[in-house]
């Protein structure tokens, strides 16, 4: 006589029984639909019933990527942006197959639109049906005085000053061009913290710009690090504060700037070279 075996992978459960493997996955497969439906429904009542403001982010990396995890996996196109909620930066990121088969459309310094939460800043909608489209420096979203930044790093240069300032986890590559000699006045420290009313001017898509000659040129490295743009100040003069802040279009035409290709290190590198002509 055989003697019997108990399987031990088996659960009775209701006078069913089922695969304690399977049982597992079953309760996981639930536990995740229950909290994706309960999440999306209150997405959903903060962006219908909730305060929410319309938003323009700010696109500051995107390429094409190959997902973690095990396996073979196919490409993806992402992009990370920020915003401002509150006065608070808010940096995101998101990845799909349609970024991937439209990656020419997202580039950086690019916006697009968001309608946002104020009551949870982890709550947003992107509205895809408007595109990407050229914005104004996102530093200007949401607030009325310039946001604080901290000096990291400040270099000089014979027609102009390099400021490399932080706000949050974000670097911005400040140009700051000396347009007066300033008297009397203490110039920026390295690890002070000053308001800076900031606008980008690279990457810029004017194709009317002309260029000036090489004796009102220089070339400056683009970094990784601040997102591939450089940006000036409207209430800068050389590395002391102006007031009252210079008009952002006016100080913008003062700017030509073109981006250096063929042996230009590239971006893979963490690094490009960009020629700016001042006016």
């Amino acid at each position: 006589m055989k003697r019997k075996i108990k399987d031990n992978n088996f659960i009775t459960l209701l006078g069913i029984k089922i695969n304690g493997g399977v049982l597992v996955a079953i309760i996981i497969f639930a536990l995740f639909f229950i909290f994706y439906g309960v999440r999306t429904l209150y997405t959903k009542h903060k962006l219908e019933n909730g305060k929410t403001e319309i938003v323009f982010a700010e696109i500051i990396d995107a390429g094409i990527r190959t997902p973690g995890g095990l396996g073979a996996k196919s490409k993806v196109g992402y992009i990370r942006f920020r915003y401002f909620n509150n006065g608070k930066e808010v940096i995101r990121s998101t990845e799909s197959f349609e970024i991937r088969d439209n990656i020419e459309q997202y580039r950086i310094g690019y916006c697009i639109e968001l309608l946002i939460s104020l009551e949870d800043e982890n709550i947003y909608k992107w509205n895809k049906s408007k595109g990407t489209f050229k914005c104004q420096c996102c530093s200007r979203n949401n607030r009325e005085q310039p946001d604080m930044y901290t000096i990291k790093e400040i270099r000089g240069h014979d027609l102009f000053d390099i400021v490399y300032a932080q706000k949050n986890d974000s670097i911005f590559k400040v140009i700051s061009l000396r347009d007066s000699a300033i008297s009397n006045l203490k110039p920026l420290e390295v690890g002070g913290k000053y308001q800076l009313d900031l606008i980008r001017i690279y990457p810029d898509d004017n194709s009317e710009k002309t260029r000036i000659g090489t004796n009102d040129s220089c070339i400056v490295s683009v970094e990784k690090k601040s997102h591939y743009s450089l940006y000036s100040a409207t209430n800068l003069n050389g590395l002391y504060l102006s007031e009252p802040p210079k008009d952002s279009a006016e100080l913008a035409s003062k700017f030509c700037v073109y981006e250096i290709v063929g042996d230009a290190i590239q971006r893979d590198k963490n690094t490009s070279l960009t020629v700016i002509y001042l006016k």
